[in-house]
């Protein structure tokens, strides 16, 4: 089994029907400025299938990001999650920004459980109760991930 971590650039909390195209252009071309996204692909004997993908965006006043992060359910529980969320933190090293942050439904106790793990804490979000904000602190010491 051979995987590649490629770096390319809101979190969706179910299915979307359309995308418009200032969004497409953002998720598909990201301004690597402020924006990042990490591919796991499987590169297989005749097929590539990209397994996971994490991303983050840098807020406007540069203190805090965004992150969102997917996994393909045949792939979860295998550390690529953990990788990749370690791969954005140590690539937001030296960047100024302090906080890196995202939202996880409640009811997700397998993406709490992870993000717990990670060292994030969760906060209610009282505009809308079945989200929690989850926010880790970024230090010199995310450098040695």
């Amino acid at each position: 089994m051979d995987f590649h971590l490629s770096q390319a650039t809101s979190v969706f909390h179910g299915t979307i029907k359309e995308i418009s195209n200032k969004d497409l252009q953002k998720y598909t071309n990201p301004d690597p400025r402020n924006a990042v996204a990490l591919i796991v692909l499987h590169i297989g004997e005749t097929t590539e299938e990209e397994i996971g993908v994490a991303r983050y965006a840098i807020d406007p006043d540069g203190m805090n990001c965004e992150f969102a992060i997917v996994v393909a359910d045949a792939w979860q529980k295998r550390g690529i999650g953990t990788r990749l969320m370690n791969a954005l933190m140590k690539q937001l090293y030296g960047s100024g920004v302090k906080r890196i942050s995202g939202t996880v439904l409640k009811r997700n106790s397998v993406m709490r459980k992870f993000v717990k793990h990670l060292g994030f804490t969760e906060t209610n979000i009282p505009d809308d109760p079945p989200i929690l904000l989850v926010t880790k602190n970024l230090t010199d010491q995310q450098a040695s991930l």
